[in-house]
């Protein structure tokens, strides 16, 4: 390859002691010796390593019964692939020969990306036994968990103290090969950790030491992590890791349903069986989709039991000492359905009849009892079921729905479904479209407005079908009909699941955002990696980007309301529309707010590539270093890379509005809670909006910058720089790997400009 040819360089080598690739072994070492190859050393594995990348624990685990190659008895060259050497140092020194040679190659101006993972040294016990044969027979019945790093496949790390690192410590080794390449010349600009998640406020079914409930992410993070489980396709799959990682800038999807889901951008869904991040989903895509699990129940959660309580969530109310219902005179069948519920408790029952208003009153702590069991009663807009009801079966939960549309539903005979109409109230929302997924039925709720005696009322306006439509025009209720820009804090989940998917409450799948379960105790779960952002010369090009302004996700020209017009935005999820600073009745100034400085902390989903290689990268990882080290345009002629030009906008630093702004001390206290900086720093803009690029005035054209990786596997990086209208080159070892590769990128159609 020519000197100074690719622009952009992003790669992830293999992991020192991981795994072996099955392929040809490579003599590292003098060319010109007759070699005499030494015995096979014995196959050395570090340990437990951080494989956030991994597309499954199994695969993780498979084909590391390799020797760690030979050493030449005459130069003492090394034999063999590389990441499987028998110490660190000489992992770390053929790594630093490698980008020595894309140092070559690379432009004065270029950029280069690396993922690299640690590892653990070797422990006590049978499995730091460096002996592959002796691993191979193993047939410990721990080594067939699916979650083990061993995975029954034989694998082997180096005995206790062969490595000069004490059992069980960290290697070090991303920090050791930073330190190399600096060395070497490089410049290292940014050490960048990634990682993923779900935010607090999403409704959440799960259960805790074998109780269903239904809440909010955000609380389940306060129970014990080891009684908690999350429903999937297969029924329950343990809790492995729920973490608050902080306020972070979200994606909300607006379902038809009436859901709206907040994620962070990389975080995945399932599409016709195949993961898609959230920043790639676009209005008209419908998710997947399925029921949640059934429950055992108890003695007291009938049919009929369920029905009494559905309708006094509807048309009850507490009276006195019992309870009483409200509806139409002419609804005699419900009165018997009350009377004979009553009875079959000992209590006492009455019924009124006024014109056209009939009033049932149940009295008597036992029948009162049951019903006050399973509701919350807080008001017409807080009523909603208790936490006893998830605890039931389905029987008892269609009796319960059943009930409520009985008293608040109106039966659509012509369409065949029951339309709904109630006071705001979100949990009973919630508990609706709950129910309905564990029964697979089909609920669409979504706020609305009415009017009433000349005043407007928030409600809940929906319907709900036991069955599909069958309308030739019937549209998924799991369709996406708009996503927004918001902020929320965040919480990092994951399972003990094969497949890695769980079921929220009105049945949309999703992937669990951490890394591979792993089954130490003795220290806490690795759940980010680094990557490296090294450049070659102290010029080079590097198109800046932008992530949001501040916990509002501020827009460019976007303006916001202070006090309660704030909190109205955020029940709308209109945070992102537009609105303008007030105070005292008087607008202040406008602000045009563009996005900030990308931060080097990135949450990104794993990503498996069905093909099967084993380890790949994730899509969204490859995008930020390829928009901004690896430029679009590069003049034919000249060779110069085109610029981005910005439109300058005025800085907004809500910590100094009292200073500069001409607003006061008790106006920067009325900003909303998430607006202001708890330390008075606010946040700055960096830049308005882009007007375009710059020009050299050649007049030869432009073409496309070229992104190498020199480690390329199934071509993720390929595959993703084709996508955003880069060239590509990748330089695997593998035969098996390369067709992967091909057959990827043949999949990405060219993207065109008009």
């Amino acid at each position: 390859m020519p000197a100074e040819f690719v622009d952009c360089v992003l790669t992830s080598p293999p992991y020192w002691g991981l795994r072996s690739y099955k392929t040809e072994p490579v003599i590292w070492g003098e060319d010109h010796c007759e070699h005499q190859w030494g015995k096979g050393l014995p196959g050395h594995h570090p340990g437990q390593v951080e494989q956030t990348k991994w597309k499954d624990a199994e695969a993780a685990g498979a084909g590391q019964t390799a020797k760690s190659g030979n050493f030449c008895l005459k130069c003492h060259a090394w034999k063999g692939e590389l990441g499987l050497e028998p110490t660190i140092e000489l992992y770390i020194s053929h790594l630093l020969q490698i980008f020595d040679e894309v140092k070559r190659v690379l432009k004065a101006t270029g950029t280069v990306w690396i993922n690299l993972g640690d590892s653990y040294s070797g422990g006590e016990g049978q499995s730091g036994c460096g002996d592959a044969d002796y691993q191979a027979a193993r047939t410990d019945p721990t080594l067939n968990k699916p979650y083990h790093q061993m995975g029954g496949h034989g694998v082997t790390r180096p005995a206790d103290g062969d490595i000069g690192i004490p059992p069980k410590s960290l290697c070090l080794i991303p920090e050791r090969f930073a330190l190399g390449m600096v060395e070497r010349g490089w410049i290292l600009r940014n050490v960048i950790i990634w990682y993923k998640c779900l935010a607090g406020t999403m409704p959440i079914y799960f259960r805790s030491n074998g109780k269903c409930i239904r809440s909010s992410v955000r609380e389940m993070a306060r129970l014990p992590i080891s009684g908690l489980e999350l429903p999937t396709t297969d029924g329950w799959a343990k809790v492995t890791n729920l973490s608050l990682i902080g306020e972070r800038q979200t994606l909300t999807l607006h379902l038809r349903n009436g859901s709206a889901w907040e994620v962070t951008p990389e975080h995945r869904f399932c599409l016709k069986g195949e993961l898609w991040s959230a920043s790639m989903l676009r209005p008209g895509m419908a998710l997947d989709s399925y029921t949640l699990p059934d429950s055992k129940g108890t003695q007291l959660g009938t049919y009929d039991n369920g029905w009494v309580v559905g309708f006094y969530l509807a048309e009850g109310s507490p009276d006195g000492k019992g309870l009483q219902f409200s509806m139409h005179a002419k609804e005699e069948e419900y009165t018997d359905r009350l009377r004979h519920f009553t009875e079959a408790y000992g209590g006492e029952f009455a019924a009124y009849v006024s014109e056209n208003k009939r009033v049932c009153k149940v009295s008597g702590a036992a029948p009162a009892g049951v019903i006050l069991h399973y509701a919350e009663d807080k008001g017409a807009k807080k009523k909603h079921c208790s936490g006893h009801v998830w605890q039931e079966n389905n029987d008892f939960l269609r009796g319960l729905i059943e009930g409520y549309l009985a008293g608040d539903g109106h039966w659509d005979k012509y369409n065949r479904r029951w339309r709904l109409g109630f006071a705001w109230n979100p949990e009973l929302l919630y508990d609706l479209k709950t129910i309905c997924t564990r029964l697979g039925w089909y609920m669409r709720g979504k706020p609305a407005r009415a009017s009433c005696n000349g005043k407007t009322y928030a409600i809940v306006k929906g319907q709900i079908r036991d069955h599909k439509s069958g309308h030739h025009n019937d549209k998924s209720d799991w369709e996406i009909i708009r996503i927004s820009q918001t902020a929320a804090p965040v919480y990092e989940i994951g399972i003990d699941s094969r497949d890695h998917f769980f079921i929220l409450p009105d049945g949309v799948l999703t992937h669990n955002s951490n890394p591979m379960p792993e089954s130490v105790k003795d220290r806490f779960t690795g759940t980010y990696e680094y990557v490296y952002f090294f450049t070659k010369s102290r010029k080079y090009w590097f198109e800046q980007q932008f992530e949001a302004q501040s916990p509002l996700t501020l827009k460019i020209g976007s303006h916001y309301k202070l006090g309660g017009s704030y909190h109205n935005a955020q029940k709308r999820g209109e945070l992102n529309e537009g609105y303008e600073f007030k105070g005292n009745g008087k607008n202040f100034r406008k602000f045009d707010i563009g996005g900030r400085n990308k931060r080097d902390v990135w949450e990104i989903n794993t990503q498996p590539y069905p093909e099967a290689h084993f380890a790949t990268f994730p899509e969204d990882l490859c995008k930020t270093p390829i928009l901004s080290g690896c430029p679009s345009m590069i003049c034919k002629k000249c060779g110069k890379a085109r610029e981005p030009i910005y439109e300058q906008r005025e800085t907004f630093d809500c910590g100094r509005i009292g200073e500069d702004r001409d607003i006061g001390q008790q106006q920067r206290k009325s900003l909303p809670s998430k607006m202001r900086d708890p330390n008075g720093a606010g946040w700055a803009s960096q830049s308005g909006q882009k007007l375009g690029y710059s020009d050299c005035g050649c007049g030869a054209g432009f073409e496309p910058g070229i992104v190498l990786d020199p480690f390329c596997g199934s071509g993720t990086a390929l595959a993703v720089a084709k996508s955003l209208g880069r060239k590509s080159i990748g330089i695997e070892i593998n035969p098996k790997y390369c067709a992967l590769a091909v057959k990827r990128i043949q999949r990405i159609p060219i993207p065109m400009e008009f």
